[in-house]
């Protein structure tokens, strides 16, 4: 998956996390897990994260993974944290 497609499946993921609850939310971050992003990925990894196209997936992955960190340990006050950060780690494409 490239930088484009993981962006867009991150956005489309949190617009359907904001409307979805605490019974649908595993459901909603399948996808995620489809594309292979697992929880916590690339953590303690900054040396990584650069403005390069390399660094721009790494930083996608680790965003990506936080949220089903967050899922997983039914961090629900947390998951709009996540969301509010949307545009500073997955601006629009």
């Amino acid at each position: 998956m490239n930088n484009k497609e993981l962006t867009v499946l991150i956005r489309d993921v949190a617009d359907k996390l904001d409307k979805s609850d605490e019974t649908t939310a595993s459901k909603v971050v399948q996808p995620l897990r489809d594309a292979g992003i697992i929880p916590k990925c690339h953590e303690g990894e900054n040396d990584k994260m650069t403005n390069t196209p390399e660094g721009r997936l790494i930083i996608l992955e680790w965003y990506s993974g936080q949220i089903l960190s967050i899922i997983d340990q039914k961090s629900w006050f947390a998951v709009n944290s996540w969301i509010n950060c949307l545009d500073k780690f997955a601006p629009s494409v």
